[in-house]
């Protein structure tokens, strides 16, 4: 084969590999990324009645979750957060430690293009009962929402009435 033969049949090869996309690595985060051992333990010392346990797993999760930067293993450790300060005398921290997760998972999200990580932080912060940083995340969603999406628009449609609904008393738990 001549040499500008083989360049073409190379190019188109790369070619083809390139517009399948084959190559590319997957948007989700796997099921064995370091993150996810981490908040299995959370479960587990949790079930213990562990808390300094729990603490030491949550940090070694929210660690692993920020080096993976994907949204929906920062929301995940947002959520053990709210665990471990359900199970806890002082909440607070844990509420402020979820906090900062899903404005990460907000800020991964919103960056991807990927309304449904922006709506899964707007989802979060309402269920904070941090009702403005919903009310931005839902701004930022319906941004990000295509016209053709039900199951999007279906999402927003409800959080925006369950924030636009006065009657509802958002309190810090």
């Amino acid at each position: 084969m001549r040499p500008t033969a083989r360049a073409w049949v190379v190019g188109a090869g790369l070619a083809a590999i390139v517009g399948t996309g084959w190559w590319r690595l997957p948007q989700g985060p796997a099921l064995t990324e370091p993150w996810t051992a981490s908040l299995a333990a959370v479960e587990g010392a949790l079930e213990r009645k562990d808390l300094s346990a729990a603490e030491r797993a949550w940090r070694d999760a929210y660690g692993a979750a920020r080096a993976a930067r994907h949204w929906q293993a920062l929301a995940e450790v947002g959520d053990a957060a709210v665990r471990i300060g359900a199970s806890a005398a002082l909440r607070a921290p844990y509420r402020e430690r979820a906090r900062r997760a899903y404005l990460a998972a907000l800020f991964d999200a919103r960056a991807r293009g990927d309304v449904a990580g922006v709506l899964r932080s707007a989802e979060a912060f309402a269920g904070l009962g941090d009702r403005d940083a919903a009310l931005v995340a839902l701004r930022v969603a319906q941004g990000l929402a295509e016209p053709g999406d039900g199951a999007a628009r279906s999402r927003l449609a409800a959080l925006a009435e369950l924030l636009a609904d006065r009657s509802v008393a958002w309190v810090d738990w």
